[in-house]
C-alpha cells in the first residue's frame, strides 16, 4: 500500500514540470521502506509478510541482496523514466 500511496503523490501532488536526474532515487525508497516495517512487524508478531524476509529461514545476506536488487530495478526503472521524460518533453512556441 506505501508504494501506491508514493505513486498517488507523485501524479497527484508533484508540481508538474520535467523529471530531474534525482527523481530515481525517491522510487529507491519503498522497498528499503517496506523491509524495514516487514521486519518489525514480524519480529513483534512472529509473522513476516513476505516469505523472503524471514531472516530465521534464509539468512541476513539473502534478504540483504533480495531489497538491494528489486532497489536497483526501482532505480533503473526511474532512470528510464527521467530518459522518456526529457525526449517526450512538450515543445514549446517561441
Amino acid at each position: 500500500m506505501r508504494s501506491v500511496a508514493a505513486l498517488a503523490d507523485l501524479l497527484a501532488f508533484r508540481a508538474q514540470g520535467p523529471l530531474y536526474p534525482c527523481d530515481p532515487w525517491l522510487l529507491a525508497l519503498p522497498p528499503p521502506d517496506h523491509l524495514a516495517w516487514a521486519l518489525v512487524r514480524g519480529v513483534r508478531g512472529g509473522r513476516y509478510t513476505c516469505p523472503f524476509t524471514d531472516p530465521a529461514t534464509n539468512g541476513w545476506s539473502v534478504i540483504l541482496a533480495f531489497v538491494t536488487g528489486i532497489t536497483a530495478g526501482f532505480v533503473l526503472f526511474g532512470r528510464l523514466i527521467v530518459r522518456l521524460d526529457g525526449r517526450c518533453a512538450p515543445i514549446t512556441d517561441r
